[in-house]
C-alpha cells in the first residue's frame, strides 16, 4: 500500500479505501491546493503503475490492437481521463470496482479514437486502407481481452503483495524468514510444474 510510514498499522486500509481516501482529499474544495494537487498526483501515479499492464493486456487481447500501439493507447487512455478532475470521484461515487470502471473507460476512449480515425480518413487519404475494417472489428465484444486485463491484474496485485511483504519483512529486519519462504514457495510451484505434488 502507498505510502506506509512508521508504526505497523494492524488494521490497513484497503487498497479501494486507500484510493477512495485520496479521492475525496483531491476533490476537497476546503484543502490547500497544493496538498489536494499533492494527493492526485499520488493517486494518478499509483493508478497508472497498477493498471498500467492490466489495460495494456485488455487492448492487445482485442480488436482495437489494430488502433495503435497498446502502450501508446493506454497512456493516452490515463492522459485523457485522469487530468479530469471529477473521474476517479466518480468512480468512487459509482460503488463499481476500479479495475471495471477502468476497462469501461477504456473501452470508450478506444471508441472515442477509433470515431476521430474515421472522421479523419473521410478528410485525408488514408495511411492505412484496411484500418476501417479493423476498427469495425475492433467495436464487437471481446470476452477473451477481459480475461487478459482479470489475469493481468491479478498478476499485479500479487507482485505489489510480494514486494510489500518483502519490504516490510526488510524493514523490520527479517529478510532471512522472507529468503526461506520465498524459496519454499518457489519449489513448490516448480513442484507443481513438474505434476509431482
Amino acid at each position: 500500500m502507498p505510502g506506509s510510514a512508521g508504526a505497523t498499522d494492524h488494521f490497513p486500509s484497503t487498497h479501494a479505501t486507500w484510493i477512495a481516501d485520496r479521492v475525496t482529499v483531491s476533490a476537497d474544495p476546503d484543502a490547500h491546493p497544493a496538498i489536494a494537487r499533492a494527493a492526485r498526483d499520488e493517486l494518478n501515479a499509483h493508478v497508472m503503475s497498477r493498471y498500467f499492464e492490466p489495460l495494456r493486456a485488455y487492448v492487445k487481447g482485442s480488436g482495437w490492437r489494430g488502433l495503435g500501439e497498446s502502450a501508446d493507447l493506454v497512456n493516452g487512455f490515463f492522459a485523457s481521463r485522469l487530468e479530469q478532475a471529477g473521474y476517479l470521484l466518480k468512480w468512487r461515487d459509482s460503488g463499481m470496482p476500479l479495475r471495471r470502471w477502468l476497462m469501461n473507460g477504456m473501452l470508450l476512449h478506444l471508441h472515442e479514437r477509433a470515431r476521430a480515425e474515421r472522421r479523419a480518413m473521410r478528410r485525408a487519404e488514408p495511411r492505412d486502407p484496411g484500418l476501417l475494417e479493423r476498427l469495425a472489428l475492433a467495436a464487437e465484444h471481446d470476452p477473451e481481452a477481459e480475461r487478459a486485463s482479470d489475469r493481468a491484474w491479478a498478476e499485479a496485485v500479487v507482485e505489489a503483495a510480494v514486494r510489500d511483504t518483502a519490504q516490510e519483512l526488510e524493514r523490520q529486519g527479517r529478510a532471512q524468514a522472507w529468503a526461506r519462504s520465498r524459496r519454499s514457495r518457489t519449489q513448490r510451484l516448480a513442484s507443481a510444474r513438474r505434476g509431482c505434488g
